[in-house]
């Protein structure tokens, strides 16, 4: 059972910086704006958006709270067969916090 646990946390890295990475491309963010906004360096930015490669540097929280900080909300939920995959649904939530933050980006 530890194994699939592995399994099922891996996915849901991916697939969350999957979704940031979808975020980031929306709003024609660049990278060093992107740092700026989640506190991090381009680095580690450019590790984020390479999610195939670096989804194990990152912890679940973390991504939770890049996605707070981009505006967004997540949703989990998988259905109840040994077959089905982890599907994540990150949810629009449009929030002044997200008009915020790529507003200050802007300036």
């Amino acid at each position: 059972m530890k194994g699939n646990d592995t399994y099922n946390n891996i996915n849901r890295n991916k697939e969350l910086m999957k979704e940031i990475s979808k975020i980031i491309s929306k709003y024609k963010i660049n990278q060093n704006d992107v740092a700026k906004l989640l506190g991090i360096k381009q680095a580690r930015v450019s590790n984020l958006l390479d999610y195939k490669k670096h989804y194990d540097k990152f912890s679940m929280s973390k991504l939770f709270e890049y996605l707070d900080l981009l505006g967004e909300s997540v949703n989990f939920y998988s259905e109840n067969n040994s077959n089905s995959k982890l599907r994540i649904t990150i949810v629009n939530n449009i929030r002044k916090k997200r008009e915020d933050n790529l507003l200050k980006l802007k300036k």
